[in-house]
C-alpha cells in the first residue's frame, strides 16, 4: 500500500479507537504500529506514508535523535505529534519544531492549527 497515514502509538488498547476517529476526521489509509525505531522503519519502508502521526506517549518514550534519523532515512516524510488525552504545552511545540516535526493535532479538538503546521 502507498500513501495515507501512519500512526504510530504506544497505546495499543487504544489503536482500534484512534484509528475510527482519525477516519472519522477524514485520514485515509490509516495504518497503526508501535513498533520499535527498527520496525517502524521497516513500516514506513513497506507503507510509504504520505503523513506520520506520532502519538503523545511515543514522542515522550522517543530521543530529537530518533526523530532526525528517521528524517535523516526519510526526507520527504511529514512528521506531526497527535495528542489522545491532553494538549501539548507550548515547551512541547518548540520541541516538534526542532526535532523536525511540523504540526500537531489534539484528536479531540478541530484541525485549524495542525494544517497551519504543515504548511
Amino acid at each position: 500500500m502507498n500513501g495515507g497515514t501512519l500512526m504510530v502509538s504506544r497505546a495499543v488498547n487504544l489503536h482500534p479507537l484512534i484509528k475510527k476517529r482519525l477516519e472519522a476526521l477524514g485520514f485515509e489509509n490509516v495504518t497503526i504500529t508501535g513498533a520499535d525505531y527498527d520496525g517502524l522503519n521497516m513500516v514506513i519502508r513497506d507503507i510509504k506514508p504520505r503523513l506520520m502521526l506520532i502519538g503523545s506517549a511515543f514522542y515522550d518514550c522517543s530521543t530529537p535523535y530518533m526523530m532526525k534519523e528517521l528524517l535523516k532515512i526519510f526526507p520527504k516524510l511529514n512528521i506531526a505529534a497527535l495528542s489522545v488525552l491532553n494538549s501539548y504545552t507550548a515547551r512541547r511545540a518548540v520541541d516538534f519544531i526542532f526535532n523536525g516535526v511540523r504540526s500537531y493535532l489534539n484528536i479531540l479538538e478541530g484541525f485549524e492549527e495542525f494544517h497551519r503546521g504543515l504548511q
